[in-house]
């Protein structure tokens, strides 16, 4: 399972090929054919990868080196006579990236908010969770969050990094005093949103209000359950009221129905009546 096996036709004969899936010594191919039968040769021989860093000589079973300097892998794609200089620094790029993404989805956030509560007094319209408690609920616990104070390390809020809270609600970034930040102290601005050792942090903070919204016993989840309990009742609701209405009908249709038939009877009877008392009256005037 650790190597694969071709079929070469080389132009005059057919050769079978057989090649590692991995690299470095341990993954070389072992063939056992005591009496030569197939002949076998070795065109590649297994290796390892070998650098030298700062003086001390490395092995690796793959061209990918990790370990040698913490936090950095090597990537080697050829072989050099003489040293190579590397500079290694921090990826502050990505991490401002993540820093305005966080940014951006907060205002977007926000952006839905305000379109879901506003009220606009020129066409009398109101969006529909205007006044709902579950949304006043979430949008004062994610403002409290970017509240969010550290304690520990240089940085511990978020307007210590540029990021201020606008009147609108949105947040802005000052970049340069983001950049300042990254570039002096990068590892603040991680322990700052990330913690150590991936414990608290601001990022933690968010998680485990995140957490107070979505999970099962959330606001979303009580306020969606909520909702389908009100249906339900307007539901069962309904349909007493519909049997109420139909019952009622049928009661109409049946007492027109009598009155119909009593109209019908009572006009016969007048008829009747009325033929009695013309012939009466015929024998009376004779």
């Amino acid at each position: 399972t650790g190597a694969t096996a071709s079929i070469v036709f080389n132009g005059s004969q057919y050769q079978l090929t057989l090649t590692s899936k991995e690299t470095g010594t341990q993954s070389a191919i072992q063939v056992t054919d005591d009496d030569n039968l197939f002949g076998f040769s070795e065109t590649v021989p297994a290796q390892d990868a070998q650098l030298e860093v700062n003086g001390i000589s490395i092995t690796s079973q793959s061209n990918s080196v990790e370990g040698a300097l913490e936090g950095v892998t090597f990537e080697l794609t050829s072989t050099t006579e003489s040293a190579q200089t590397l500079s290694v620094s921090k990826d502050t790029e990505s991490m401002t990236k993540a820093v305005q993404a966080f940014v951006d989805a907060y205002n977007s956030f926000q952006g839905t908010a305000d379109a879901l509560t506003s009220y606009d007094s020129e066409s009398d319209t109101a969006g529909v969770l205007l006044g709902n408690s579950t949304m006043r609920g979430i949008e004062s616990r994610l403002r409290g969050v970017l509240s969010y104070n550290g304690g520990e390390g240089e940085f511990s809020m978020l307007s210590d990094l540029g990021i201020e809270r606008q009147l609108d609600g949105t947040l802005k970034v000052d970049d340069d005093k983001l950049a300042d930040a990254m570039s002096n102290n990068s590892e603040a601005v991680s322990q700052f949103f990330a913690g150590v050792d991936g414990e608290g942090g601001l990022g933690a903070s968010i998680e485990d209000t995140m957490g107070t919204i979505l999970d099962d016993d959330g606001l979303l989840k009580i306020a969606t359950d909520g909702i389908d309990t009100s249906l339900e009742r307007l539901s069962d609701r309904y349909t007493r009221m519909q049997e109420s209405i139909d019952a009622t009908v049928a009661r109409y249709r049946t007492q027109f129905a009598s009155l119909d038939s009593l109209v019908s009877q009572m006009n016969s009877t007048s008829d009747y009546l009325t033929q009695q008392f013309d012939a009466l009256n015929s024998q009376l005037n004779q």
